[in-house]
């Protein structure tokens, strides 16, 4: 059998409040840095009007909508591939 766990205890507050929470600030840049290529995908693949309306919504309300707009373009398109606008791709 293997041994049983054992709790690591660290002395110091500092220590255990740096191993548990992230850089202050870094979690909002990394959403929004992640949003924000879900947006470049949403203007790349929608027309003018929709893209700015969900690129609104998932920058404004969250990744919620990000996931919301991935499941529309699947039921839509019924793919996620990517495509060019302007190229008349299958996609669309």
């Amino acid at each position: 059998p293997s041994p049983p766990l054992r709790l690591i205890r660290h002395t110091t507050i500092d220590h255990n409040m740096s191993t548990q929470l992230p850089e202050p600030g870094m979690t909002v840049f990394d959403y929004y840095g992640a949003a924000l290529c879900v947006c470049a995908v949403i203007v790349a693949s929608e027309h003018t009007v929709p893209a700015v309306a969900w690129c609104l919504l998932c920058l404004l309300l969250g990744s919620s909508f990000c996931c919301l707009y991935m499941a529309y373009r699947l039921a839509s398109k019924g793919t996620l591939a990517l495509g060019s606008r302007s190229e008349g791709n299958q996609y669309e």
